[in-house]
């Protein structure tokens, strides 16, 4: 199974107010019935390029900064470069 590589970009304008200074952390993460959160981590970086190597399917990416926090679930094709 070929792998893909998973390119996130960190924010572009630094950040103001009470998390200026903070790293934005990245994650991903996949489903997992056997954990039990129910997922499982598969990477984590507070680099400002982050790149993540992975098989193609599906993967919930997040982004932390502070106590701020937002998930999206993302399809990774054979491939491609999200």
């Amino acid at each position: 199974m070929p792998f893909s590589p998973f390119r996130v970009a960190g924010p572009a304008a630094a950040a103001t107010g009470p998390f200026a200074g903070q790293p934005v952390v990245l994650s991903v993460e996949e489903d997992d019935p056997d954990a039990p959160s129910g997922r499982r981590m598969l990477a984590r970086s507070a680099a400002p390029r982050a790149e993540f190597v992975v098989a193609p399917g599906t993967y919930i990416v997040g982004a932390q900064r502070g106590s701020l926090e937002t998930r999206e679930r993302v399809d990774v094709a054979a491939g491609a470069s999200v």
